[in-house]
C-alpha cells in the first residue's frame, strides 16, 4: 500500500533508514561495529548519515541503551574511519 509506505518514509526515513527494536539503524551497526566499508556502501546507496530522531521518552519504554547518532557514537569509539 502506497500510502503505508509514505507514512513509513515520513516516520523513519527511507528503507535502509529503518530502526530495529533498539532504534539503530543499518548506518548505526556499521559505526558502532567498526565497519567503514559498509558504512561507506549504505551510504553511498542514499542511508541517512544522521536517521530520524526517535523521541527519547519512546525511545526509554523500549530500550536502555543510550540514544545516539551514528556521529555521536564514532565521536565516543574514537573510530577515526568512520567520522
Amino acid at each position: 500500500d502506497e500510502d503505508l509506505l509514505a507514512r513509513g518514509r515520513r516516520a523513519y526515513g527511507g528503507p535502509l533508514d529503518w530502526r530495529d527494536r533498539w532504534h539503530r539503524t543499518p548506518v548505526h551497526w556499521s559505526v558502532l561495529n567498526g565497519h567503514a566499508d559498509a558504512l561507506s556502501t549504505l551510504l553511498e546507496a542514499r542511508a541517512a548519515a544522521d536517521p530520524p530522531p526517535v523521541p527519547r521518552s519512546r525511545h526509554a519504554k523500549n530500550t536502555t541503551l543510550r540514544l545516539e547518532t551514528p556521529m555521536e557514537i564514532a565521536l565516543r569509539r574514537g573510530d577515526e574511519r568512520v567520522q
